[in-house]
């Protein structure tokens, strides 16, 4: 418990640009809850990978605002924080999800236009602990 404040601690202060001082005593007004139910429940953080063929800027065109559109359901929601292609080169996207399910998120991915027209290769959706970042902080 000790451990998972005192992360807490570090991971909000440093995300409001202040570090406490080490070596004093810090007294902890709220605790956190621990990381690992963070990462594993229902508020955690999923990431999606899509691998991508080599000649995608070539071939994506006719299917991009499809593809864009597929998944804004999920952006309404909030439930899709970020998305977009790893440059260069472009071999891949990575999408960030928060509140959604494995499940979930790799049933939609079967259905989305890029998928249909053979322009990925790969389909990875793996839990992702996150530990530091001012998503975590609790609004104040």
């Amino acid at each position: 418990q000790e451990i998972s404040m005192a992360a807490s601690v570090l991971r909000c202060s440093a995300a409001q640009g202040v570090l406490p001082a080490f070596g004093r005593n810090i007294r902890i007004l709220r605790a956190a809850p621990p990381l690992r139910q963070l990462s594993t429940d229902a508020t955690g953080f999923v990431v999606l990978h899509l691998g991508y063929v080599p000649d995608i800027l070539e071939k994506r065109a006719p299917y991009r605002q499809a593809h864009f559109e597929h998944w804004q359901p999920w952006v309404k929601t909030s439930q899709l924080r970020l998305a977009g292609a790893m440059v260069p080169p472009s071999d891949g996207a990575m999408f960030v999800f928060r509140g959604a399910s494995v499940d979930a998120i790799e049933e939609h991915a079967k259905d989305d236009p890029y998928v249909k027209a053979g322009l990925v290769t790969s389909v990875r959706v793996r839990p992702w602990t996150v530990v530091l970042g001012a998503d975590l902080c609790p609004k104040e």
